[in-house]
């Protein structure tokens, strides 16, 4: 567990660490990042629902509030998880002296990621369109 935490801490660093190069601190790379890594997280437990509704027929997404609840809930409890106490500040510190060749690694890992989480849900959409 300690080690998905440590991989999502990090998700949220490299999306913080963009925004701060790219446009300093004045443009709060601290929500940027918020948004970025709850999106995925939401996007990752969609995924997850299409694919309980596919097995089961129960009904977690479709006519239901469900995903907006889960949506602001993710949103909530990663704020209070980066932003309360400036946590985020203890995450870059934390992340911000890994080496270049590491960062490259973990930058792939990253991408990686991202593609194949979006790969995932839009199957996933597309098949249960196309079972309809």
């Amino acid at each position: 567990m300690r080690l998905l935490i440590r991989a999502y801490e990090y998700f949220y660093f490299r999306i913080f660490d963009w925004q701060l190069r790219s446009w300093s601190e004045t443009y709060h790379p601290q929500y940027a990042a918020l948004i970025g890594a709850t999106w995925m997280a939401f996007m990752n437990l969609y995924s997850l629902a299409i694919l309980i509704e596919n097995f089961t027929g129960v009904l977690l997404t479709k006519g239901s509030s469900l995903p907006i609840v889960a949506g602001l809930l993710i949103g909530i409890a990663n704020a209070v998880f980066f932003l309360f106490q400036s946590r985020y500040k203890e995450i870059a510190k934390m992340f911000s002296q890994e080496s270049s060749r590491k960062r490259k690694m973990h930058f792939w890992y990253c991408m990686i990621y991202v593609v194949v989480s979006m790969g995932i849900l839009i199957a996933l959409v597309e098949y249960d369109h196309s079972r309809q």
